[in-house]
């Protein structure tokens, strides 16, 4: 019996290695035949001796397919729909053309389908509204029209829907409201026009909000702040939102970007945005900041700003304080300033200004302190009106300023050339 059974182990271990020397010449003849793929002599020589035809793929169980960043162009095959086990599709970033085939419906087990960063063409198919098990759903950059199809509110279980950088056009349809699981809704920088339906604000999971660059209109909710507790993005600018931000914005404790620049926004900005202890973007620009005439204090230091001052802002006639600094600024400081005949702090030191300072800030009579610190500023130093009267006026590190004044009662370091010089009374 020892003897029976040592043969039969010995056997085994034989056709075990046999198996593993079959599988490294198979390794080693896919290797050659991928190096040498163009070279019909080296595949026929690298495909002699590798036994039986190995075992082929059953599509019918492929239940992930991932072939982002490649170079696959052409149309998505029809054939797709037959992968009916199918859960993650990603063909992002590739040079897809055609439409979005309407047999993907058929992936039932479907979870994730990445299109995005193609070039892909025509409607978002209604029959993608029957895959309930989708949970994302990535569309962004392609060449997609037409409108957002109601159907999409049956996607509940949908997380992220993303089909920015398209030419979607139409209203957003009310049935988008359904999506009650959506964290993330990304639709900017399309033809889009219309109001947000009301009751898309219901959506609480909602965490991540853009709409950037459309042609959206209509009024923010004043409980917005309740209704989307959970925000920590909500970027619409570049649309035609009017009234104003809501105070209630300040609920939600998680907001890092608030951008609503070049809308209709006027009425006070939130009186209350210094609670937002996680803010770290907030955009307003190009709004009629003009209207708001009440505010006292305009404070959005440390954030990255970029471009011009709004002009409008030297109509806010009742501005005491402003604070712009360490952001990106840059252009000339507008002379609109000077129309603020109360200021009493003004600081915009850390920022890309350019050109000379606006003669008539020397007017400003009420101007306790000046920090025009770090910019590129350049020219001459007025020597009259609130340069003399200011406790503390601040200039270091600008470019080339000129013929300083006297009769100064504070320390004045003037260039980053000149570090070391400075004005003191005499």
């Amino acid at each position: 019996m020892n003897t029976k059974h040592n043969t039969s182990s010995s056997a085994k271990g034989k056709m075990q290695k046999e198996k593993n020397s079959d599988l490294a010449s198979r390794a080693r003849a896919i290797v050659q035949a991928v190096t040498h793929y163009s070279d019909p002599e080296v595949l026929a020589e690298v495909s002699c001796g590798l036994g039986e035809a190995m075992v082929g793929i059953n599509l019918n169980d492929v239940k992930f397919i991932h072939l982002e960043k490649n170079h696959f162009y052409g149309t998505i095959p029809q054939e797709v729909g037959r992968l009916f086990c199918l859960r993650f599709l990603n063909l992002s970033r590739n040079t897809l053309t055609g439409e979005i085939p309407v047999n993907v419906s058929q992936c039932s087990n479907l979870r994730v389908m990445g299109l995005s960063w193609n070039k892909l063409a025509g409607k978002i198919p209604r029959v993608l509204g029957s895959l309930k098990k989708l949970e994302k759903l990535r569309l962004t950059s392609n060449n997609l029209t037409g409108e957002i199809p109601s159907a999409i509110g049956n996607l509940s279980l949908i997380k992220e829907l993303a089909f920015s950088l398209n030419n979607m056009e139409g209203n957003l349809p009310d049935e988008m409201s359904l999506l009650t699981s959506l964290i993330y809704l990304g639709m900017g920088a399309n033809k889009l026009t219309g109001e947000i339906p009301p009751s898309m604000y219901n959506i609480s999971t909602l965490t991540i909000f853009t709409a950037p660059d459309n042609f959206l209109y209509g009024t923010l909710p004043t409980n917005l702040g309740f209704k989307l507790p959970n925000l920590q993005v909500i970027a619409n600018s570049g649309n035609r939102f009017s009234v104003k931000v809501p105070d209630s914005v300040t609920n939600c404790t998680n907001l890092e970007v608030i951008d609503f620049g070049d809308n209709k926004l006027e009425g006070q900005v939130p009186y209350n945005l210094g609670h937002l202890l996680n803010l770290r973007f907030l955009s307003i620009q190009g709004n009629l900041l003009g209207k708001l005439s009440n505010i006292q204090q305009f404070v959005i230091s440390n954030n990255i700003f970029s471009g011009e001052i709004p002009r409008t802002l030297g109509d806010c006639s009742s501005l005491e304080y402003i604070d712009m600094r360490n952001n990106l600024f840059n252009g000339a400081i507008p002379p609109t300033l000077t129309s603020l005949k109360g200021i009493q702090y003004l600081d915009l030191s850390h920022n890309n200004f350019i050109g000379q300072i606006p003669r008539d800030i020397n007017k400003l009579v009420f101007l306790k302190y000046l920090d025009l610190s770090y910019n590129n500023l350049e020219g001459k130093i007025p020597a009259d009106g609130v340069y003399g009267n200011a406790s503390q006026i601040r200039l270091l590190g600008n470019t080339d300023f000129v013929e300083a004044f006297q009769n100064c009662n504070y320390h004045l370091v003037l260039s980053k050339k000149r570090r070391k010089e400075s004005i003191g009374s005499s």
